[in-house]
């Protein structure tokens, strides 16, 4: 009986082994795509922090030029939750003190976040001018990075935002004092557009800055997917703008005609028919449904219409 096991065993691990010989160069592709998928990521990585301190420490980084002023900041948030804290304690029960104090600790956090939201979206669609003048401006200066943005800075082309954040990357390049600070650098841009252009644009510069290679073609082919993207872009653009006349348009004047029609043809009155819209319960509630789900489409179309150029 052990005799049959052991060869059940053995037929197995010989079927198992061969079936991974045979479907080894599938996982082998696979494994090799995940890595290529968390390159850049990992290139550009700084030293380790929690999720939530990182974003919060990159955050105020971005919003901050001046060290000075995150500190400050800092300061004041601290003050705020203080004293929120010690003023809630004499009115309500502890939990509900450090949880009013914790909403005050949050509300200029979210403005920053909602800040740095819309400049993203600003600074994505300044991805094409950006790219383009730094790989001129880098083939004339024969494949000097930094001397490349200083003059791309100085060019002040249709990317002010962007310009600002090349500025500060470049002084962070030629202060860092080691490696570490200098991915935190990168990955501090990166972090300014949260799109996959910028941490091409920022893996392209490290490689520039570090290694000396000639990345040309890096920066060629990036402002070639941004082309290409800007074009879809302006084409969902021209859906998005006739669903949104449609909706700001059609919608109140389908409304409009339909209590016309009431009055007009119907022979409705005005005053019954206004008590039926808004005295009887049902109807209340399909106006109000009809309502809700108006201002849905116009956030949805917002949305849609809000994304940042990336590819």
């Amino acid at each position: 009986m052990r005799a049959d096991l052991l060869i059940d065993y053995l037929i197995y691990i010989v079927f198992t082994a061969g079936s991974v010989f045979l479907m080894w160069p599938l996982f082998n592709l696979a494994i090799q795509r995940y890595k290529l998928r968390h390159r850049l990521k990992k290139s550009l990585k700084g030293p380790e922090l929690p999720k939530p301190l990182d974003y919060f420490y990159k955050l105020i980084s971005v919003s901050f030029e001046k060290e000075s002023s995150a500190y400050m900041f800092l300061c004041l948030e601290f003050a705020v939750f203080v004293v929120s804290w010690i003023l809630s304690c004499r009115n309500y029960g502890p939990l509900a003190a450090l949880i009013i104090a914790s909403c005050s600790f949050a509300i200029p956090m979210v403005f920053l976040i909602v800040k740095l939201e819309k400049e993203r979206t600003r600074a994505s669609y300044e991805g094409i001018s950006l790219v383009s003048e730094l790989l001129r401006q880098y083939r004339i200066c024969r494949f000097n990075i930094y001397e490349a943005m200083e003059k791309t800075i100085r060019a002040e082309g249709n990317y002010k935002l962007s310009s600002k954040r090349l500025f500060s990357l470049l002084v962070r390049m030629r202060s860092a004092c080691g490696e570490n600070e200098l991915n935190r650098a990168f990955e501090r841009f990166a972090f300014s557009y949260q799109t996959s252009w910028a941490r091409m644009l920022a893996q392209c510069i490290r490689i520039a800055a570090v290694e000396g290679s000639d990345v040309s073609g890096g920066f060629a082919d990036i402002a070639r997917q941004l082309k290409e993207s800007s074009d879809m872009l302006e084409k969902r653009k021209l859906l998005n703008s006739e669903a949104t006349r449609m909706t700001l348009l059609m919608v109140p004047l389908m409304y409009i005609i339909s209590m016309f029609i009431s009055v007009v043809y119907l022979g409705v009155s005005p005053a019954k028919l206004l008590a039926n819209q808004f005295l009887n319960p049902t109807a209340y509630m399909l106006f109000l449904i009809s309502c809700f789900l108006f201002l849905v489409n116009l956030l949805l179309i917002s949305m849609l219409s809000g994304f940042r150029l990336d590819y």
